[in-house]
């Protein structure tokens, strides 16, 4: 049994993601995550008041470490082709195959849509506008580098993310991966290829 509050609080959050991927949301108890990590039920709710919320915490450690990868790729200093594709990947591709990756996670990513929907939204709107963002400045950056010739990079930036929620898992059409992969590099080429500054 954990001992430290944080550890106590990201042993409850650990077992309860392995709980929910394997026996989906609505079939875990708040019984079985404890007992999972040894601490009584009520030890639980001085953490979290519901189950919900829980999967709530899940959802804002999922996203912020999915802002920390698009930051790290924004900055590391490859070509703006290649963290275009990689920010489009962290932010679609990654998070459909882990959702793809649990028996139950087509399940947790309904909830997104329908019960939870006024929470899922206040706690991930804040990390789409930053991804968005990330994008909005690498297009700046191929401006400054002429590289690309684009009049308005934030209204683009907001369709590019647009064009992508197809695949978000909540609104998912595909079973394939390799489809999906293959969607996203058309639309990538497409949009990358948009973008770029016409020679005379």
């Amino acid at each position: 049994m954990p001992d430290d509050k944080d550890d106590i609080r990201n042993s409850i959050l650990e077992a309860a993601i392995q709980r929910f991927k394997q026996y989906g949301f609505c079939k875990t108890t708040v019984e079985e995550i404890a007992k999972d990590i040894k601490i009584r039920k009520a030890n639980i709710y001085l953490y979290f008041k519901s189950k919900k919320d829980i999967i709530i915490a899940l959802i804002d450690s999922y996203y912020k470490s999915k802002l920390s990868s698009s930051e790290e790729v924004y900055h590391n200093g490859t070509s703006i082709k290649q963290r275009f594709m990689d920010l489009i990947n962290i932010r679609f591709m990654a998070m459909y195959e882990d959702c793809l990756s649990s028996p139950h996670g087509y399940e947790l990513a309904q909830l997104t849509s329908t019960t939870m929907k006024d929470e899922y939204h206040e706690v991930t709107d804040p990390y789409h506008e930053k991804m968005d963002h990330l994008l909005v400045q690498l297009i700046e950056e191929g401006n400054r580098e002429g590289l690309f010739e684009v009049d308005d990079p934030r209204r683009v930036g907001e369709h590019i993310a647009t064009s992508f929620k197809i695949i978000y898992p909540q609104n998912m059409v595909w079973e394939c991966p390799d489809e999906v992969r293959k969607y996203i590099e058309t639309i990538v080429d497409l949009t990358y290829n948009g973008m770029l500054k016409r020679k005379d």
